[in-house]
């Protein structure tokens, strides 16, 4: 019995030691880890505050020079482009506007001048032309739907050219005019055009020259040559519509537009109240009719994009760009030749 009792208490003295060499064992593992830990923290602290920071802000400094480089590298080229893009602009204004559509006959700056001389409440009546057909095809269209009438003949007819040109003031009269045409012609159709949308009922195997004449497309280019080189033979015209040119010192902008030569003083009390107090009209120029006025008024905005058709509305906007100044180079205030 005693020796069991003995047993017994050496046994608890035994696991009594192996679990204090245990909990030493513990401590020391865990005092390592924390140091490992530290010793981390402060590498990394230490890594990543004097020489880090001085080389963050080398790269701000760096980035900094770069940028303040670009810019007045930026500056230099700005400053040298407006004296490039004025000699430009100037190459541009000089520059008569036409279509640029490819297609014979639509591209001449006659042309656009006269299927645009009433906007886009005109009516173009044309004649179209193929040699390899020997035939003309009557037709009528707005002014901003003729080239996509013409590609859509193509197909059928390649060689298809824009051989003559009337622009009517309504869709109507250009309509009469073209039926006209074709009942007189009617025992001169031609049937060698089939394509759906090859208005094979207008074709005919001679041009036509009744009820009126339509003006060829050379003899368009040729009067409208003419009329621009015979400024200084300039015909005196009447008075009685103006187009207006206005600037705005404060705010350096044009304005264009026109209107009854009498109501002048009135439309710039207008812009002076709408607009800027400061607004004056700088050059005008006379006509003797209102389409001229308008067409005039209405192509010279088409340059610098500040004309918009809303409806029956013209619209005209005031405008930075300076394209249709060149326009009234010649002219003062007061609507006289310079």
């Amino acid at each position: 019995m005693e020796f069991f009792v003995i047993l017994l208490l050496v046994l608890c003295i035994y696991f009594w030691m192996q679990n204090n060499t245990l909990r030493d064992q513990n401590s020391k593992n865990r005092k390592t880890t924390n140091a490992k830990t530290t010793k981390r923290n402060f590498i990394y602290e230490e890594t990543s505050s004097p020489n880090v920071m001085d080389s963050q802000v080398t790269l701000r400094k760096q980035s900094n020079n770069n940028s303040q480089t670009l810019s007045a590298s930026n500056r230099r080229q700005n400053n040298n482009n407006p004296q490039t893009l004025s000699v430009s602009n100037r190459r541009k204004n000089t520059a008569l506007p036409k279509l640029n559509t490819g297609i014979i006959g639509l591209d001449g700056p006659g042309v656009f001048h006269r299927l645009f001389q009433y906007g886009q409440t005109g009516e173009a009546l044309y004649i179209l032309y193929s040699r390899s057909h020997e035939a003309y095809k009557v037709g009528h269209s707005r002014p901003n739907d003729l080239e996509q009438r013409i590609r859509r003949i193509q197909p059928e007819v390649p060689d298809i050219a824009l051989d003559g040109l009337s622009v009517f003031t309504s869709a109507q009269n250009a309509h009469d005019r073209e039926q006209k045409i074709l009942e007189i012609y009617s025992n001169k159709k031609y049937g060698g055009i089939t394509g759906r949308y090859s208005g094979r009922t207008e074709w005919l195997t001679v041009r036509p020259s009744k009820p009126k004449s339509i003006k060829s497309i050379k003899k368009i280019e040729e009067e409208f040559k003419n009329d621009q080189n015979s400024s200084a033979q300039e015909i005196k015209v009447q008075d009685l519509y103006t187009v207006y040119l206005m600037y705005s010192p404060g705010r350096r902008m044009y304005y264009c537009s026109w209107c009854n030569t009498n109501n002048l003083q009135q439309k710039e009390k207008a812009q002076q109240r709408k607009f800027s107090s400061d607004a004056n009209i700088i050059s005008r120029m006379p006509f003797d009719s209102i389409p001229k006025a308008r067409a005039s008024c209405n192509e010279f905005n088409r340059l610098t994009d500040s004309y918009e058709r809303q409806g029956r509305l013209d619209l005209k906007e005031w405008t930075e760009k300076t394209d249709f100044v060149d326009k009234f180079r010649n002219w003062d205030k007061n609507g006289n030749r310079i």
